[in-house]
């Protein structure tokens, strides 16, 4: 598994409706204000409404890459299957 530390993805980004990042602040529990309102967010210091750190967990079901195509790519560069 150490031989997969290192390696790097190409970046991918998808735009998100805030609605949606309200739906996974509600349904993980997280009343932050920032998750809830662009007043909030930008007087913490964001240009628009954050994502729950949560969301980068099941991004792979939205779009990017998959499980298995970032095995393939770490494969691809040297790491070991399995």
């Amino acid at each position: 598994m150490k031989d997969l530390l290192g390696n790097e993805l190409e970046p991918y980004g998808m735009a998100l409706e805030k609605g949606k990042i309200k739906e996974l602040a509600i349904a993980i529990g997280d009343d932050n204000p920032i998750f809830y309102s662009l007043e909030s967010a930008k007087d913490a210091g964001y240009d628009g409404i954050p994502v729950p750190c949560t969301f980068l967990q099941i991004i792979d079901y939205h779009g990017g890459y998959g499980f298995q195509e970032k095995m393939e790519v770490c494969w691809q560069s040297g790491g070991e299957k399995g």
